[in-house]
């Protein structure tokens, strides 16, 4: 099990607004107001002060392959399109689980007196540094497999494709996470908000990154082209 404590770079930092405002859906051309220009670099000063970026990871066997899941010492993990990505893959296999957070203390930027549209820009701040906070523990473990010849695949999350939410039980099992000051309740929500975990593929060969090869959905959250004939 591994405990990183990334650093949010001035050059990372530089890319927030740009994150957040596409999490509020504008348009790359489109120029915010003042008045929200002006709260979200205000957001943008308190996530980079007050955020305590740390993360977790951990490399684990893959015990077996059904056409519903696949199999942890920890549990399963039920996700069809997931187990079928799995078992497309030649060679060594296993899974890296992951959490990544950047706590709450970004929220004492916030301030008493709290407006609607103080407190979406911060969230929105927020969600899109604990992505970055995400990724910097993704780079890690990545390059610890690729130094070892080995290919990663794309972080996969519990509630997205067909992966029920329940499936943090199986991600909170495997990691510690109370060594970075994470929690999960028993509704499925972790603790600080601003958390991401996940799960992915290590192997010899992949057949593709994401379970998005085998979904024919059109979403906002697909990573890659449909693959259906594979």
């Amino acid at each position: 099990m591994v405990i990183v404590k990334p650093k949010l770079s001035a050059e990372l930092i530089a890319g927030l607004r740009e994150k957040a405002l596409s999490n509020l859906g504008y348009q790359k051309r489109v120029t915010p107001d003042q008045v929200t220009q002006k709260i979200l670099s205000k957001a943008i000063d308190a996530v980079h002060q007050s955020a305590n970026p740390r993360g977790i990871y951990l490399e684990a066997p893959i015990i077996g392959i059904n056409r519903q899941a696949i199999i942890t010492e920890t549990g399963a993990i039920r996700s069809p399109r997931f187990a079928r990505l799995a078992g497309l893959c030649k060679g060594k296999r296993s899974l890296v689980f992951m959490i990544a957070t950047i706590g709450d203390e970004w929220k004492r930027g916030l301030g008493k007196e709290v407006s609607v549209l103080r407190q979406l820009l911060f969230d929105a701040v927020a969600s899109a540094a604990v992505e970055l906070v995400a990724g910097l523990v993704e780079k890690q473990w990545r390059e610890a497999a690729e130094s070892k010849g080995l290919k990663a695949g794309s972080r996969f999350s519990p509630g997205y494709c067909d992966w029920d939410l329940k499936g943090q039980r199986v991600i909170f099992k495997a990691l510690d996470a109370s060594k970075i000051g994470v929690e999960l309740t028993r509704h499925y929500v972790m603790v600080p908000e601003k958390t991401v975990s996940a799960v992915a593929l290590i192997a010899e060969d992949l057949p593709a990154a994401a379970p998005c090869a085998f979904c024919p959905k059109d979403c906002p959250w697909r990573k890659i082209p449909c693959q259906s004939s594979t």
